[in-house]
């Protein structure tokens, strides 16, 4: 079918032919059925078609999601000796060697999706000592991810590899493990008999190098076998097939099931937020059956449009944090044994016996109903008769006895977190112990964390969460890890700190409280926020570890008895009529998440595999903006996404 040379092919032809090792009627059936199938096509009346548009035609949603089941199915892990791909918790230091790229690669900024590691580019031809040098550099790490790039294709050529990286390659395996991922032909794995761990790409071309990253880390599976032989250790059929799932992998709409034309409603709908002025900018994350399918970034960080958002900016994520950081502490802290949801919380936090708060326990706070008020406006009474912040509460300099940073230069008395403290403690409960969201249990959440575990409450969650699972972006006193330019501001504040707040947290009583609140004060993005809630769709297992188990998982996101809203600490749909909807009415009655009061959301329906992320500042320049929550444009997004899948008889009964 591929002959290398056709005049050789046609005089063999002829030859059998003449020799009578085939027929002519033979020959004349192949040029029948040839000549059929181009009837078929209409190539007898040959007209030639519009061009203009031609390549979107081609390139459709469909074309596109049959590209990415292609390449998944071909992409091929040749060798695995140390069985290290997919790369799983324990490969602490990788980095990533690209070869032949100009620039950064797609595939070692896709690698970077999953892990953040340090990455390195050298041409095809490289002199002894770069040769030299980088091989000192990537040594110490556990394993080199080498990428080639911008091959030829031409065996005469040795397929673009010069003898000087093959030699670095074949150096650098002498003294870490390389897993070597060819983006090109295959017969050049002749020259890489020696390297234990080889992934087959075929193409080089973006799609395929970001499906091989994803497959690298498990979220797409080995399922190819090389199609020719190349050498004694690497021959025809050879192919080692991986899980998938393991992390979040990443494709198209219409390989999950969804309508592109009906998600893209998805954009008219935020394009209408900062239109209307509901919000200057969103990110926006939706993941089903394991697939981030779709994401993007909108507007900017104020309305002056001057700093676009970008997919790694972080937001202020409100009372997500609820969910995202306190209550995934007390369900490791519960998986353990070191708490009992039942139990009063004075068991914990002694300085509560004899107090209102001393028999509420952490079932009662979570589900809030444990009778406390909805909110304390703590600054208040740190402020003078002109509503500034008071010199016996504060100073525009760090000191021993003023260091607790609310905004540049103004910081609070040091020991005012735990007047705080005291204030939740005095305070007066309801006469009822009915629902009613408060915030003020999640202050006492924070501090039990600390009591019962010697750790802060942001240190114990990067630890035993945000870190192992790769989310660098995700933390409390963003200012601490992040450039200013990379935070989206959240408000223009004329009451409290009277600047803007960039990389502050918005709540008054968090910043009071060290920047760190079961309630409030976590910054994130889509990006990371996906990897902790696809853990917790897949039942607490994610990249190699299980996190939580399933048990747990199952008592915290269960509705709790007597409630038609809430489970532990999480949100779900309300399932009362005479009650608004909160959500989407297509979202399944499973479904659990959290809003933020800064214009954020995050969605989870296990009925439908579905993860749905919405990530505003809504509040700039002033929290007085309420538009998002009025329009209730968060949950028309999420029936944009819904009405993508759903059949339509399905959506007439929501």
């Amino acid at each position: 079918m591929l002959p290398n040379d056709i005049e050789e092919a046609f005089k063999q032809i002829k030859q059998h032919l003449q020799e009578g090792g085939l027929s002519e009627e033979r020959i004349m059936e192949s040029v029948k059925r040839v000549l059929r199938a181009k009837y078929r096509m209409g190539l007898n009346e040959f007209k030639p078609i519009n061009e203009v548009g031609i390549r979107l035609d081609l390139n459709n949603s469909k074309a596109l999601s049959l590209k990415h089941r292609l390449i998944e199915n071909a992409l091929t892990l040749v060798r695995n000796e140390a069985s290290i791909v997919p790369l799983m918790e324990g490969n602490n230091k990788v980095a990533s060697l690209a070869i032949g790229s100009p620039v950064l690669s797609h595939f070692q900024v896709m690698l970077n999706e999953y892990e953040k590691i340090p990455r390195h580019i050298v041409p095809h031809k490289i002199t002894e000592v770069q040769k030299t040098e980088m091989i000192s550099k990537l040594a110490p790490n556990d394993a080199v991810i080498v990428s080639l790039h911008n091959m030829s294709q031409r065996s005469s050529q040795d397929f673009g590899l010069d003898p000087s990286t093959i030699s670095l390659i074949k150096g650098l395996n002498m003294r870490t493990k390389v897993i070597l991922v060819v983006f090109g032909n295959p017969y050049s794995l002749k020259f890489f008999d020696d390297i234990d761990h080889v992934v087959m790409c075929y193409e080089d071309d973006r799609l395929t190098q970001n499906i091989a990253a994803q497959a690298i880390f498990g979220a797409v599976g080995f399922k190819g076998r090389l199609p020719v032989t190349a050498s004694g250790r690497s021959t025809f059929g050879m192919g080692i097939d991986t899980k998938s799932d393991l992390r979040i992998g990443y494709s198209v709409p219409e390989r999950v099931g969804m309508s592109i034309d009906s998600i893209a409603e998805v954009d008219r709908i935020v394009y209408e937020i900062i239109q209307k002025k509901a919000a200057p900018g969103a990110q926006l994350l939706v993941a089903k059956d394991g697939k981030v399918v779709y994401q993007k970034e909108y507007g900017y960080h104020t309305y002056k449009k001057v700093r676009p958002v970008q997919r790694d900016h972080l937001y202020d994520l409100a009372s997500v944090t609820k969910v995202t950081a306190a209550t995934l502490a007390v369900m490791k802290l519960y998986e353990e044994g070191k708490l009992d949801l039942k139990a009063p919380i004075s068991q914990y936090l002694h300085e509560l016996e004899g107090s209102n708060k001393a028999s509420m326990t952490l079932e009662q706070i979570m589900t809030h109903k444990a009778g406390l008020k909805a909110w304390m406006p703590f600054y208040q009474a740190t402020l003078n008769a002109q509503k500034q912040p008071d010199d016996q509460y504060y100073r525009k300099e760090r000191s021993a006895d003023f260091n607790v940073k609310i905004s540049d230069n103004l910081y609070l008395r040091s020991d005012y977190p735990d007047t705080i403290f005291q204030m939740i403690v005095d305070s007066d409960l309801r006469k009822n112990r009915n629902y009613k969201y408060s915030d003020l249990g999640f202050y006492l959440i924070a501090r039990m964390v600390q009591r019962l575990t010697g750790r802060t409450l942001d240190t114990y969650v990067r630890e035993n969460f945000f870190d192992p699972l790769h989310m660098s972006r995700t933390t409390y006193n963003p200012l601490e890890r992040v450039r200013k330019d990379e935070i989206v501001p959240t408000e223009v504040d004329n009451y409290y700190r009277h600047c803007d707040l960039q990389g502050f947290v918005h709540d008054m009583g968090a910043a009071m409280v060290c920047g760190v609140s079961g309630h409030a004060g976590l910054f994130s993005n889509t990006s990371d926020l996906i990897k902790i809630y696809q853990m917790l769709l897949n039942q607490g297992y994610y990249g190699g570890r299980q996190y939580l188990k399933e048990e747990t998982i199952n008592v915290f996101t269960d509705r709790a008895n007597g409630s038609t809203r809430r489970a532990l600490g999480f949100d779900m749909k309300e399932l009362r009529k005479d009650k608004s909807c909160n959500i989407s009415p297509y979202c399944s009655d499973n479904t659990f998440g959290h809003y933020g009061f800064t214009g954020t959301c995050v969605w989870v329906d296990p009925d439908y595999n579905l993860i749905y992320i919405f990530l505003s500042n809504r509040t700039y320049p002033t929290m007085d903006n309420n538009l998002l929550n009025k329009e209730e444009y968060r949950s028309k997004i999420q029936s944009a996404i819904y009405r993508s899948f759903l059949p339509s008889f399905v959506q007439d009964q929501s």
